[in-house]
């Protein structure tokens, strides 16, 4: 066949496919609780790992976001599933209701989840889930000093476990078990100090290898909007017990920031 009757051929061809093949194939992750789809992906290079995000739209995610793992790290990483087994049941630090606003390591602010990646680790035998979310950043309210976040910044926070299967935290006091892609909510995190680390079995995680900033337990960090209506730790906050909407936390927190 010459070019000219390939190109003849190919007049055939419904502009719709053309249109169909010319677009990148687009990631697609299932409704969340106790889901168990996921993809993963380990970078070739040794020591190095990327974010493969689930289909966030803000700019901050639209390339793989390699980590290589510091010197300091021992344990091993990759993204993908968690086993339930895995998981480490963690006391809760107890902290007053003024003390979850007054800590001057925080930010807090209103964003939507744009990318979730489960992590699992392996300190020399020992298994550990975590889980990278990305956040795309909607209203600042605090910020500690050094921090410039505005409205469309991206963020990425280190959750106290992989969220695809389940949570480590009390029975009825679950949080972050809401988190999902495009999920609204108002989010205290704390930026991680350099030298912050995590030790077992004989291995090192830099938690700062993986996400700058980290959310404590998957029970007070978050107030989240879902169709089941407003997800948070009423008892750890008494003063937004009464709570319906995401618009009622916003002029608490103002409240509590003064």
């Amino acid at each position: 066949m010459n070019g000219n009757e390939l190109l003849d051929k190919m007049e055939l061809i419904a502009p719709a496919y053309i249109e169909a093949a010319e677009e990148a194939p687009k990631r697609k992750r299932p409704w969340l609780r106790w889901a168990a789809a996921a993809a993963a992906c380990i970078a070739a290079a040794i020591g190095a790992i990327a974010i493969i995000p689930h289909g966030g739209e803000s700019e901050h995610h639209t390339q793989l976001a390699p980590i290589k793992l510091s010197e300091k790290s021992t344990v091993t990483v990759e993204y993908g599933f968690c086993e339930p087994a895995a998981w480490r049941d963690t006391e809760l630090t107890p902290y007053t209701e003024r003390e979850m606003f007054s800590k001057s390591n925080t930010v807090i602010f209103m964003g939507r989840v744009s990318g979730l990646a489960d992590v699992k680790i392996d300190f020399n035998g020992e298994k550990d889930c975590r889980c990278i979310a990305s956040l795309y950043v909607e209203k600042v309210y605090k910020q500690p000093y050094g921090c410039a976040f505005e409205q469309g910044d991206g963020i990425d926070v280190l959750l106290p476990c992989g969220i695809e299967m389940g949570m480590p935290v009390p029975e009825g006091a679950r949080t972050i078990e809401y988190i999902d892609k495009t999920r609204l909510g108002i989010f205290i995190v704390q930026k991680l100090e350099d030298g912050a680390c995590e030790e077992h079995n004989g291995a090192v995680l830099m938690l700062k290898d993986l996400a700058p900033y980290v959310i404590e337990d998957g029970v007070r960090w978050a107030f989240l909007s879902t169709d089941d209506g407003l997800k948070f730790s009423r008892s750890d906050y008494p003063g937004a017990k009464d709570a319906i909407a995401l618009g009622d936390i916003e002029k608490y927190v103002q409240e509590m920031l003064g």
